[in-house]
């Protein structure tokens, strides 16, 4: 099932754009891109289906934003998630390891949670990091020198492995812009209770 199709009829029409062309440029993505997922081709990246789905109107839904996650970081989600409704001391623990990684405008170095990971776990290589983050050496050799980002997935397999628990202001630090804007702006909403509660 695509159901892009119609999201994309339903960003046209709301902000009366005429062509593919318009669209594209209306959503700041190739007009390639556009034509690739209309037909199924591709999935888009979570990047761009948050900003699809915020011109198109719709609230991104917790489900919606898990199903655009890789399965493994999705669980890893999970798994932050589960650790958040642990108790109060759990919680305390979790606020002092999400601290100790915060640099000082109130950001996460990423480069500082990949060494505390590093000293936790007692991973002495690199390629072990990478492993652990299921990423490629290389990537996280980018990431280290400044010239990539470290990728959603992999900054939220990071929060897991440290401990922090995912909430709505954790969340926000690991994704991409679009998301963070939707979190802050209630687009995004995100029940934390389990589906058996």
């Amino acid at each position: 099932m695509n159901g892009w199709k119609d999201v994309f009829d339903a960003v046209k029409e709301r902000h009366s754009l005429m062509s593919e062309f318009e669209l594209a440029f209306h959503l700041g993505v190739p007009p390639p891109t556009i034509s690739h997922i209309r037909s199924g081709e591709r999935r888009p990246s979570a990047a761009v289906a948050c900003k699809i789905l915020n011109k198109a109107g719709y609230a991104l839904t917790r489900d919606m934003f898990l199903a655009m996650l890789p399965k493994s970081a999705a669980q890893a989600f999970l798994k932050a998630e589960r650790k958040r409704m642990l108790s109060a001391f759990e919680r305390d623990n979790s606020q002092k390891q999400y601290q100790a990684i915060m640099n000082q405008d109130g950001n996460v170095d990423w480069l500082l949670a990949l060494e505390v990971l590093k000293a936790k776990r007692k991973i002495t290589t690199d390629r072990d990091l990478a492993s652990t983050l299921k990423i490629a050496t290389s990537a996280l050799c980018n990431v280290k020198n400044g010239s990539r980002p470290l990728t959603t997935a992999a900054k939220i397999y990071l929060l897991s492995e440290l401990g922090i628990a995912l909430d709505a202001k954790t969340l926000a630090k690991a994704v991409p812009p679009e998301f963070e804007e939707a979190i802050t702006q209630g687009k995004l909403t995100l029940d934390f209770m389990p589906k058996n509660a």
